[in-house]
């Protein structure tokens, strides 16, 4: 079962890096929105990746905090659609399910049978004034806990 902090730091994830980054929609009929006409048949495309690190709905957009999540912050729930990773309404993703099914399998199985390390350090690189080339330095190593499983780390990052 996952946690709740499972739960939010999935949230979290889909969050920061959205599984679609941009999806697709027809006008059916024509609206106006902030002061922009829009005729009915044309079509509209929403970046998740943009509107997700919209500090007018996420507070430190950049930063990975689960809690944004939670009560009573609740910052998804600001907005109709602020979180569309899998998009939203009746056109949301038909694998959301197993997606998150899958998430689940592969973060239990990391965290049963894997001992984490990421360099460098919280203390080494903190404050983190630039999220993104910051996160270009960080190499996370995976160490079996079991000998059985070769005993070899696996490395991810450069």
């Amino acid at each position: 079962m996952l946690t709740i902090f499972g739960r939010l730091s999935k949230k979290e994830g889909e969050r920061l890096y959205p599984p679609a980054h941009a999806l697709s929609r027809a006008v059916v009929e024509d609206i106006e929105y902030a002061g922009y006409n829009i005729p009915a048949g044309w079509y509209m495309v929403i970046f998740s990746g943009i509107t997700h690190r919209m500090p007018e709905i996420y507070k430190e957009p950049d930063s990975f905090d689960p809690d944004r999540f939670a009560p009573p912050r609740e910052e998804d729930k600001k907005y109709p659609y602020s979180l569309i990773g899998f998009g939203g309404g009746a056109h949301s993703c038909i694998g959301v399910e197993f997606a998150n099914m899958e998430m689940k399998i592969i973060l239990s199985t990391l965290l049963q049978n894997y001992d984490w390390t990421v360099t460098p350090t919280i203390a080494e690189i903190s404050p983190v004034r630039k999220p993104f080339s910051t996160q270009k330095k960080l190499k996370a190593t995976f160490a079996p806990l079991n000998p059985l499983h070769g005993g070899v780390p696996v490395g991810w990052g450069g």
